[in-house]
């Protein structure tokens, strides 16, 4: 009987620590949920992928996304400038200030500040990006992202602090299959004409350095024959001494 009092207490026991774990981790996750982590801040592209035509227009719009105050933005944007041509760039509604818009090599760079004590927080477009399609072929968008690298994309929170913690790759398809096979091949050719010509220019040094020397073999080697100095002339400089002269004064 004892032995049975003993295990119902045991039981008891067990379903007391268990409903008390239970509720426990109930009320940690519960806190957790309410915190904003910076895993959550992020920098997307939409459309993240699309695909379009010979010379066409589109735009894709750079969200960011953050449960943190944000104070301000950085966003660098790498693009092929043989394949898109950026016509402008507009601003949207997450940051007031826009101060940096900028078009350099085949980079983007946006930068944005929070006015003072209205932090961003929640999803909203940064800045659209209004491009076209220059030539075919499969072309991205990369946002410059190294975790811990505050040269690159930034969302900096209060206090300052770089939250982000992930971006997203745009992918673009330009042209049918024929456009793109040749637009590959043009830019092919464009890229190795420096090389091409540099060879061709040595090609022909080299052509016309082996015709001198099959000229010069040709023509044998040059012998130098010195004109006779006649006897009754003194070779230049020096002047004849006769006999008789020379025993007069002697």
């Amino acid at each position: 009987m004892r032995v049975v009092q003993k295990a119902s207490k045991l039981f008891i026991l067990v379903i007391v620590l268990t409903s008390f774990s239970v509720c426990l981790a109930g009320a940690v996750l519960a806190q957790n949920k309410g915190q904003a982590t910076p895993s959550e801040a992020s920098i997307l592209l939409e459309p993240a992928s699309q695909q379009l035509k010979m010379k066409e227009e589109f735009q894709v719009a750079v969200v960011i996304n953050s449960t943190l105050p944000l104070a301000g933005a950085d966003v660098k944007i790498s693009y092929d400038q043989r394949v898109i041509d950026v016509v402008s760039i507009d601003e949207g509604e997450a940051f007031k200030n826009v101060p940096l818009k900028s078009i350099n090599k085949g980079t983007i760079y946006i930068t944005a500040l929070a006015e003072r004590k209205e932090e961003f927080t929640g999803t909203a477009i940064l800045a659209t990006l209004n491009l076209k399609a220059k030539d075919a072929g499969d072309t991205n968008l990369i946002i410059a992202f190294s975790p811990g690298d505050t040269a690159d994309s930034n969302l900096t929170q209060v206090p300052p602090a770089d939250v982000l913690a992930k971006v997203e790759v745009g992918r673009y398809m330009i042209g049918t299959p024929a456009q793109k096979t040749t637009a590959a091949i043009k830019r092919f050719l464009i890229k190795i004409f420096p090389y091409a010509l540099f060879l061709a220019f040595l090609a022909i040094a080299g052509y016309l350095a082996y015709r001198w020397y099959k000229t010069q073999k040709a023509a044998g080697p040059e012998v130098f024959i010195p004109e006779e100095v006649p006897l009754d002339q003194p070779p230049p400089g020096q002047q004849a001494v006769s006999g008789p002269q020379s025993a007069n004064s002697s």
